[in-house]
């Protein structure tokens, strides 16, 4: 993607390549990152993850540890993904600008988008949105990944090779419906996405900021819950029913 950008226009000395530590089978791939920002001629900034965790409002904790054995049936994705948008924003805010792009595909945005309807919740906006004055852009969101995995299917392998297995049955099936539809019916998923892409704007997730953590999440949250979300990664809480 850094080469795409750099190609349309956009000025390489403005771009800062991020990428977060504290996940262990995505911490594997800092030397594939580094390779990549090599070729290019850019630094890559490693965001490490004791500073993710004073992001998460708790410093010098092993939150990633914490969280796996407070909720053993979810996924380290799943705090994975807070953790990069707070990173990648709070990067942002050091350089002095307002603007992230990622590279998620469209078959990340179909599943986060299924995954959202399951649970009867309205979809998160893209190819933009907004947290807490941050607009992250996607602009890889009607990019089918086999093509973004056949730009460097070495480096591709190695990452699929690394991941934990996912313990969340349904976000997992959400992955499955989005990789594998267009095997059934060639070109739905780009009806699907642009559909969804139409509804998420209409109808966008709404989120709400909290002190006590610092960034945005969902509504409604009561204090309990916000509490008991800080002592669990914070290894108070060690199994959070």
């Amino acid at each position: 993607m850094l080469k795409s950008l750099i190609k349309v226009g956009i000025p390489k000395d403005s771009l800062v390549p991020v990428m977060m530590l504290g996940i262990p089978d995505w911490d594997t791939g800092v030397s594939r990152a580094q390779k990549l920002c090599d070729d290019i001629g850019l630094e890559l900034y490693l965001v490490h993850s004791d500073e993710v965790g004073q992001l998460l409002g708790v410093a010098g904790t092993d939150w990633a540890g914490n969280f796996k054995k407070a909720y053993p049936e979810s996924d380290l994705e799943v705090i994975g993904t807070l953790a990069v948008q707070l990173a990648l924003s709070h990067v942002a805010r050091k350089f002095k600008t307002n603007l992230v792009v990622t590279g998620l595909n469209l078959e990340d945005l179909l599943a986060e988008s299924f995954y959202n309807i399951m649970r009867g919740k309205n979809i998160l906006p893209f190819p933009v949105r907004e947290v807490d004055a941050i607009r992250i852009c996607y602009p890889l969101y009607r990019c089918p990944k086999r093509i973004l995995d056949g730009c460097y299917p070495k480096y591709a392998l190695e990452n699929y090779l690394a991941r934990d297995r996912s313990h969340m049955y349904w976000r997992a099936v959400s992955y499955y419906l989005s990789q594998s539809m267009s095997t059934v019916l060639p070109g739905i998923e780009f009806m699907l996405i642009d559909g969804l892409q139409k509804i998420s704007t209409r109808n966008a997730f709404e989120v709400k900021f909290y002190e006590e953590l610092g960034f945005s999440a969902e509504p409604h949250l009561t204090t309990e819950e916000v509490t008991k979300w800080l002592s669990a990664l914070s290894g108070i809480v060690k199994n959070v029913a």
